[in-house]
């Protein structure tokens, strides 16, 4: 089964805060059963000139991530697949130097067709309406990279919002790595391509089993 959040220029996200408990507490869990199986890929893209530029230019950054999952709560079973982005202005400096606006100008999320196979790479395509009244056509392709880094915890229990009681007792692991990002993204006429200026993409997959608290 392919599944598929992360942020451009950062980690991918992993779990959510958690505190551990004791396999005793883990039983006092009675509610019904969770399953969840995710992945994800994103990364920055641009349009930007390549190489030193004459005076100061300005031109657009684009944070994009994708991304799918199957989660299960007892018999009920959903799958999503979706992604969302943020624009943000870029200024180039003579001398090869940049920094970015720390606040967007523009976002927008949406559903997507999104198909990734854990950590080996996948696709996503489609297109999400965007706040400044674009849409961002989106064909890209991911190819991981690595080194994978994994992570995971047992017994632990956290707030989930897929269960009924809003809690969870539940063990999970994944892992996550830089990947290879191809194709493009396409908003209001102008193309942006991937850029690893700041940071290569990156791609995040994890599977979580555990029970919904009463």
């Amino acid at each position: 089964m392919k599944f598929s959040k992360i942020l451009i220029g950062a980690a991918l996200a992993v779990a959510p805060i958690a505190v551990t408990i004791s396999p005793a507490g883990a039983t006092a869990a009675h509610g019904p059963e969770f399953e969840w199986k995710y992945a994800s890929a994103g990364g920055n893209f641009t349009d930007c000139p390549v190489g030193p530029v004459a005076s100061e230019t300005q031109c657009t950054g684009i944070n994009f991530y994708a991304e799918a999952f199957d989660v299960q709560v007892g018999e009920t079973e959903r799958h999503v697949e979706q992604g969302g982005a943020q624009k943000f202005t870029v200024h180039l400096h003579v001398g090869g130097t940049f920094n970015i606006d720390p606040m967007p100008f523009a976002g927008g999320q949406g559903a997507l067709h999104v198909d990734l196979e854990g950590l080996k790479g996948g696709s996503v395509s489609g297109s999400i309406p965007m706040s400044d009244g674009t849409s961002l056509k989106v064909s890209t392709k991911y190819r991981f990279v690595g080194p994978a880094i994994p992570y995971g915890e047992t017994n632990v229990a956290y707030p989930n919002p897929y269960c009924p009681s809003g809690n969870i007792v539940t063990t999970y692991s994944g892992a996550f790595g830089a990947a290879k990002a191809t194709g493009s993204v396409t908003s209001g006429g102008v193309r942006y391509v991937p850029t690893e200026a700041n940071g290569p993409a990156s791609m995040n997959t994890n599977h979580e089993h555990g029970i919904c608290t009463a």
